[in-house]
């Protein structure tokens, strides 16, 4: 018999989120607990199989699952997430420093799980990446764009004054990555990407024109708040 610690988020409606501590990235959903746990006794031997088929060596279960939930904290969400819903998953164990071993773990599966998705959708056409199977659900293409959200969100809330425009510091952080790294082949290359050429050289100037130009109008904007206000 194998047991793992298991942590959970209740949200407003009843609904669950059972994360175990054990398999950093693995967890289940349900609209109750029981249901949740369930769910996640099925979820764990699909997660390590997943490890497996990409080349790590997770200890297996023998035997039935056993999950002792070792905490519970409540949510203004409610699961899975919608729109703006932001959980408040902050466990016990999230206060520990982290470990060299588990930032490697971490950033390893967040790299296998992304290339994953990348080539599950590489020959997705337009339409589908468009599609919304009613008004109430998002497309592929707004999942993606909030995976993105999302991702700068978490990356700001590292440093000890979170910015209010977490996703645009992140990319430019990665803009910045980028640019320093560019090799003498990278900056002697024209690519064509829809219908585009596109170079080094063509990238900067639009980094640069872009920004000063949705700068301009920011501004603008700004000024007719505040002649707005003062009638």
């Amino acid at each position: 018999m194998a047991r793992y610690r298991v942590h959970v988020e209740t949200g407003r409606d009843g609904t669950c989120v059972a994360h175990v501590a054990e398999l950093m990235g693995c967890f289940a959903i349900g609209p109750s607990l029981e249901e949740a746990l369930d769910n996640l006794r099925q979820e764990i031997p699909r997660f390590l199989d997943w490890l497996e088929e990409r080349g790590e060596r997770p200890e297996r279960p023998r035997g039935a699952i056993e999950l002792e939930v070792v905490e519970r904290v409540r949510s203004a969400a409610r699961f899975p997430c919608e729109g703006d819903d932001s959980a408040v998953d902050f466990f016990a164990c999230d206060a520990g420093e982290l470990s060299t071993e588990d930032l490697q773990t971490a950033m390893r599966r967040m790299e296998l799980a992304h290339r994953d998705l990348l080539e599950f959708l590489q020959d997705a056409p337009p339409d589908l990446m468009e599609w919304q199977p009613s008004p109430q659900e998002p497309s592929i293409s707004a999942l993606l764009r909030h995976v993105a959200y999302a991702e700068a969100h978490y990356l700001a809330q590292l440093e000890e004054e979170p910015s209010p425009h977490p996703l645009l510091k992140a990319v430019r952080a990665w803009v910045y990555y980028r640019l320093s790294r560019l090799s003498e082949t990278d900056r002697r290359r024209v690519v064509e990407h829809d219908g585009q050429r596109w170079s080094a050289r063509k990238a900067l100037r639009r980094f640069l024109e872009h920004e000063w130009e949705h700068g301009a109008q920011i501004r603008a904007l700004v000024e007719r708040y505040g002649r707005n206000t003062r009638r």
